[in-house]
């Protein structure tokens, strides 16, 4: 018997790429008080290349929706631009691109970005004196 063998889909492949970029954002990374190998480093560096593919295609669309609803929010609101500014915010701002960084929990993966306020409220609260 012939049996035909299917790829899987390119929605089934994003998506587990996608899962393990939002498993590896949010793992927690131990200290290291040794620096990493070469080969270390260049696995990070090859890993957060193939996780900025889909991430950054999903972050791309994710920031033109975003655009286009903030436009609609301004439109339907009769020109009020807080609305429309916060939408905006949540869709525009954050990474468009995985860093090793990101992958060794040194940096945080942050997908819907902050305004300008609330980023300098979360550095203040991540300093040591806090």
């Amino acid at each position: 018997m012939n049996q035909i063998r299917r790829r899987p889909s390119r929605v089934v492949t994003v998506t587990a790429l996608a899962a393990l970029v939002l498993v590896l954002a949010g793992a927690p990374a131990p200290a290291r008080a040794e620096p990493r190998s070469a080969g270390a480093e260049a696995g990070l560096a090859l890993g957060s290349f193939l996780l900025t593919i889909p991430y950054g295609l999903g972050k791309i669309l994710w920031a033109t929706t975003g655009t286009i609803g903030a436009g609609m929010a301004w439109c339907f609101t009769g020109g009020d631009t807080d609305p429309a500014k916060k939408i905006l915010d949540g869709a525009v701002r954050g990474d468009y691109i995985v860093t090793p960084a990101h992958l060794t929990g040194q940096d945080s993966l942050d997908f819907i970005g902050r305004s300008p306020e609330n980023q300098a409220a979360k550095q203040s609260m991540e300093e040591p004196g806090w």
